[in-house]
């Protein structure tokens, strides 16, 4: 018999399920196999075929279980929900307990085992209960992919000191750093379009940020909030000094002048000098940049050199 509330958490569960249903209503297998999948809290088979299949041989991933209990006071149910999830690197290695209570999703739950996370408070149903789970799913993976930090309010209280004034409609903002460079990092989340409005692309002018919308649903309220992230416009690399001729004596065309930069702040792929090729109508310069390099980075870069050089054309090479 087909008990309405059996909720599998593995792939041979679903397909169990699967069997069950496809005997019960009579409909194809593959249709039975979603079924069952949106009954474990996947869209479709696949997508629950890809989160819980077991990681290949040689490739190392790291379990975690979320848990939350819920009582529904209308219909007397109440219940626990707990999803399994695998992450790229133990929890502890992406956020600290400390920086957990910072994060929205994570502050409420507790870790109970190294691969445990439980969350004390009752939640008011079973859906209620899932929605914060997944809320929790999304922290974490914004934390894994960008290998952010959640900062507390004495970083994020110096970033915006000298804020004309704040971010203009900004809701369900987080505050963040990156532990690589340190630079702070803000995270908005506002009722809006992904779209960067001109009074927000103007207070950015004014105060020297970069704001830009995300193409990530988000981590509140994915599909109702837009994602923006923001922060200083700050160069990352250092130039130190130029080697060779001066640049204004045409006697020193074709020799080289190489550029020397800082590589403790360069946070960039790319080697440790630049090399310059004196031309007689100008300057030449060839950057060998790594093809994941960010635009703004590489505005950056070009703009610290032309303040360098007169009459400089830089030539991009990104590598294959």
């Amino acid at each position: 018999m087909l008990n309405p509330d059996t909720r599998p958490s593995s792939i041979k569960g679903i397909k169990r399920l699967a069997t069950q249903i496809k005997k019960t209503v009579g409909i194809p297998h593959h249709e039975a196999l979603d079924l069952a999948s949106r009954a474990a809290s996947f869209r479709s088979f696949p997508l629950a075929h890809k989160a819980l299949v077991r990681p290949a041989e040689g490739y190392l991933r790291f379990q975690l279980f979320l848990t939350f209990y819920w009582t529904d006071r209308e219909t007397y149910r109440r219940g626990r929900e707990t999803l399994e999830i695998w992450l790229s690197r133990p929890l502890l290695d992406l956020c600290s307990k400390a920086e957990m209570k910072m994060v929205s999703g994570l502050a409420n739950m507790r870790l109970v085992a190294p691969d445990h996370l439980v969350t004390d408070m009752m939640g008011q149903s079973q859906e209620f209960s899932r929605g914060q789970i997944l809320k929790s799913v999304r922290a974490l993976r914004f934390i894994e992919a960008t290998g952010l930090r959640p900062c507390d309010h004495e970083p994020s209280r110096k970033a915006k000191a000298s804020l004309s004034e704040e971010l203009p409609d900004h809701d369900h903002d987080s505050d963040w750093y990156d532990p690589v460079s340190g630079h702070y990092v803000m995270i908005d989340e506002p009722y809006s379009r992904p779209v960067v409005s001109s009074k927000r692309a103007a207070w950015a002018r004014v105060n020297g940020w970069h704001i830009e919308a995300a193409r990530w649903p988000g981590i509140y309220f994915p599909n109702r909030c837009a994602f923006f992230r923001g922060g200083q416009c700050q160069c990352r690399f250092r130039l130190l000094r130029v080697d060779g001729p001066d640049q204004r004596d045409p006697g020193h065309h074709r020799q080289l002048v190489r550029i020397v930069v800082d590589r403790s702040r360069l946070g960039l792929d790319m080697a440790p000098t630049l090399t310059l090729m004196l031309e007689p109508v100008g300057f030449s310069v060839k950057l060998d940049l790594h093809p994941c390099t960010a635009r703004a980075d590489v505005g950056r870069i070009r703009q610290a050199i032309l303040a360098l050089v007169d009459n400089a054309s830089i030539n991009e090479n990104r590598e294959q």
